[in-house]
């Protein structure tokens, strides 16, 4: 299966985030804000595709596992928007990042649940791409009690992007497939939510 993170689709979104200036406040704010608003459901979504595997497969197990290591990662980001001097009702949550998330609940419940495996391949190849270089920009322009989640994320999606690629490669074609399509859906979606996210935080500026 060929690397989904040098798609055009994927490198676009990467290429949006460097050209987004987070030493503004209110858009690194914007951006805590809905990050938080779909991180709460990255537990939900990863105990509820986890459980749609037999008992003793492999990545229904892994699912389980990193229900752990997401459980409370929101809070983090809801700290973050506050140390800015924010409040999260600043920012209320978009229509495009209702959609990003709840899309995921339809592909584990009427598709399948390895699907899912295409949206968290995005996120966490997000984390890896730009993770480092965001906390750099953010702890620099507004502290270290601004910038936890950044950096969090930037330290363990290294570790998370090799298990979700272990766990595609170990697909059949069709469910390789099915990972595909939600991956490119979701690029779809978080490149609409990036702007929004980043419009936002320029209109509040």
């Amino acid at each position: 299966m060929k690397n989904l993170h040098d798609t055009p689709e994927y490198r676009d979104i990467i290429a949006y985030y460097k050209a987004m200036d987070f030493r503004k406040k209110e858009v690194y704010a914007s951006w805590l804000a809905q990050s938080y608003y779909y991180v709460t459901h990255s537990v939900r979504l990863l105990a509820m595709a986890g459980s749609r595997f037999p008992l003793e497969h492999s990545i229904g197990q892994r699912m389980f596992e990193h229900v752990g290591e997401e459980r409370g990662h929101e809070i983090l980001a809801v700290r973050d928007v506050e140390a800015l001097g924010f409040r999260l009702e600043d920012f209320p949550r978009q229509r495009m990042t209702e959609i990003f998330f709840q899309n995921q609940y339809y592909r584990i419940m009427f598709e399948r649940p390895s699907d899912f495996l295409g949206y968290v391949y995005l996120l966490e190849g997000i984390g890896v791409d730009i993770g480092d270089w965001l906390h750099e920009i953010v702890h620099e322009a507004h502290g270290a009690q601004a910038s936890v989640f950044v950096k969090v994320h930037a330290h363990a999606d290294k570790d998370h992007i090799v298990k979700a690629w272990d766990a595609i490669e170990s697909l059949n074609p069709a469910e390789q497939q099915g990972v595909e399509d939600s991956f490119y859906q979701s690029c779809a979606m978080y490149s609409i939510m990036l702007k929004s996210m980043h419009e936002m935080g320029l209109a509040k500026s």
